[in-house]
């Protein structure tokens, strides 16, 4: 099977998200697995934080940003591409990606389905510089989460109390979780 498997930082990295990408793509590695990794890129907005100060707001800016419609749009035509390159050289079967951002506005044919620790509106109560977006930014989030899902063949998170969340709150969709 060919997988091509997205994510955002460098998947060899262990510092990225925790290390999940990197344990992921060695569990996969070897077995029986042709594993492309994929980083697609956003829209690139750099910002700088200024004073410590600032930090805060700075830091609810690029929350924002991040979850901006042309931000995800651009995110998922560079995964759209980068998935059709890959498949180039052979086919790809499935796509793994990291979180649903990738993969919600990728307009993707191939199978595919994520790896995350929470759902938009639970990372939204949890997190407070999530929770202080503008209704719009949240909005979009948590658009952005049900197209990801939607997109999903499944989606597999990090503890059965996010999971179990997920499923209560997109009971249409529970059977993806």
């Amino acid at each position: 099977m060919r997988v091509a498997f997205l994510s955002e930082e460098d998947s060899s990295a262990c510092a990225s998200w925790s290390g999940v990408p990197n344990s992921v793509r060695e569990a996969l590695i070897g077995r029986d697995v042709d594993l492309v990794p994929l980083t697609p890129a956003r829209i690139s907005n750099p910002r700088q934080p200024g004073l410590a100060s600032r930090f805060k707001k700075w830091t609810e800016s690029v929350v924002a940003e991040r979850y901006a419609l042309s931000s995800l749009q651009s995110l998922g035509a560079s995964s759209r591409e980068l998935v059709a390159q890959a498949g180039k050289t052979a086919p790809v079967d499935f796509v793994l990606s990291i979180h649903p951002d990738p993969i919600a506005y990728g307009q993707l044919t191939i199978p595919c389905g994520f790896i995350g620790d929470c759902n938009f509106k639970l990372l939204a109560e949890t997190y407070p510089a999530f929770g202080r977006q503008s209704p719009a930014a949240l909005v979009q989030g948590e658009r952005m989460w049900q197209q990801g899902l939607r997109a999903s063949r499944f989606s597999v998170l990090a503890s059965e109390w996010a999971a179990n969340d997920t499923r209560n709150r997109y009971p249409d969709l529970a059977d993806r979780i």
